[in-house]
């Protein structure tokens, strides 16, 4: 998701102008949360990924590998 960020910014923009009226502001105000939404996404799916990772390495250590 943080490869993608220029392309999912872009997305999002043009998102945002196509369901609102043709109004700069109402653009504005319709982008600006879905852009915190997604970086909300990216903060939240590194997170769990990490945990993940963690919990991961202590099955490793505690029942070994192969």
């Amino acid at each position: 998701m943080r490869k993608i960020r220029k392309l999912a910014y872009f997305v999002l923009i043009v998102t945002a102008t196509v369901v609102t009226p043709p109004d700069f502001i109402s653009d504005i105000l319709v982008a600006i949360p879905l852009l915190l939404l997604y970086e909300i996404s990216v903060f939240l799916s590194g997170w769990v990924y990490r945990g993940q990772l963690e919990a991961d390495r202590a099955w490793e250590a505690e029942y070994g590998g192969t």
